[in-house]
């Protein structure tokens, strides 16, 4: 399932859902544009689970930024259930051991707080030959229902 794969101007975020699970596109009017939100009904103890896919570009700008923010907070806030948020956020500067940042990571982790979601990557997800390791990509979810296998 994608959001907006006809529009050329952005990048595209994809979501593969196998057919067996009752899944549904979240049509969602936010302007945000590189996302992607399934809803998949009543599998995990009668509550269903938003999934979605989200791309974050490094050079993105701080209105698109704020609308990133806004979309997590609509998806929070509007649907029940279990929610698991995955993708590359691209922000470098994010101490996750202190939960620390400057200017629009601060604003992201404040989003973060105040929609009760947990951070599940531990390890650096980006190696540069001259740069040090970031974690980059994260799962971020509502309830600790994330295991590392």
């Amino acid at each position: 399932m994608n959001n907006n794969f006809e529009d050329s101007s952005c990048r595209d975020t994809l979501l593969y859902v196998i057919k067996q699970l009752n899944a549904s596109l979240l049509p969602l009017s936010c302007d945000f544009q590189e996302h992607v939100f399934v809803e998949i009904r009543g599998k995990f103890n009668d509550r269903n689970l938003i999934v979605g896919n989200v791309y974050r570009s490094f050079n993105c700008s701080y209105d698109n930024d704020a609308k990133l923010r806004d979309t997590i907070s609509y998806i929070c806030n509007k649907f029940k259930g279990h929610k698991l948020i995955v993708g590359d956020f691209n922000y470098c500067k994010i101490d996750w051991k202190s939960w620390t940042g400057n200017n629009d990571e601060a604003k992201f982790l404040s989003c973060l707080r105040n929609n009760f979601l947990l951070q599940h990557v531990t390890e650096p997800t980006r190696f540069g030959a001259l740069d040090e390791p970031h974690t980059l990509d994260l799962t971020l979810s509502n309830e600790n229902f994330i295991s590392i296998i």
